[in-house]
């Protein structure tokens, strides 16, 4: 069977990244899709879902989830699929339904501590010039909802694995190589609620 995997988290959380470095490990990629590009093929035997061309990459530059489902349908029929993104993150009912439909399904939440996640936004707003405080209530609110949706997932009977960080590349690799179901990933992080602002202090020791 082939595996389809969404990977999961908040902004900052480490998706994209992981992504890249899955399609490094299993290259050459070619983009598909044209004049647009739409996704990868990554070696003979994994598609990826979405664009890659700037530094937040995924299905959050699809515009519909609907289409961001028809991808993952088609591409399905060639091979494994992963795919990621901010938004389907924190959906339930939506990847539940397509799961079912299809079968193969694997849930990969990430584990990255809440303190770094939100270290890399501020990384990013600073690449950007934006040097104001962050007020960390929506990445806090978007990890809580991305908990909670991994709980329902669970509840449903669909193979739920969190990917532990720092380094969850070899975990997602295990997940692709085994039977469905069958790899056990880490615990889920407790974290403590952040400050109210987060400033150049957060950038002190993030990773």
């Amino acid at each position: 069977m082939h595996h389809i995997i969404n990977i999961r988290g908040t902004s900052g959380s480490g998706k994209s990244t992981l992504v890249r470095r899955l399609m490094e490990a299993h290259g050459p990629v070619t983009p598909l899709g044209s004049p647009k590009v739409q996704g990868y093929q990554c070696g003979p035997g994994l598609r990826v879902v979405g664009r890659y061309t700037t530094a937040c990459g995924g299905c959050d530059g699809i515009k519909t989830q609907d289409e961001i489902c028809a991808r993952v349908r088609e591409y399905a029929q060639h091979g494994h699929v992963v795919f990621e993104g901010l938004l389907a993150s924190g959906l339930h009912s939506r990847y539940r339904d397509l799961a079912r439909e299809m079968g193969g399904f694997t849930f990969a939440f990430l584990n990255t501590p809440l303190d770094v996640c939100l270290a890399r936004v501020v990384r990013r707003r600073f690449a950007k010039g934006n040097f104001e405080p962050l007020d960390p209530s929506q990445t806090v609110a978007k990890h809580k909802v991305v908990q909670r949706v991994a709980r329902y997932l669970e509840h449903d009977g669909f193979p739920v694995v969190w990917l532990p960080w720092p380094d969850p590349l070899p975990v997602l690799e295990a997940v692709l190589s085994s039977p469905l179901g069958t790899v056990r990933g880490c615990p889920p992080q407790v974290d403590v609620e952040p400050a109210a602002e987060v400033g150049e202090e957060a950038m002190a020791g993030s990773i």
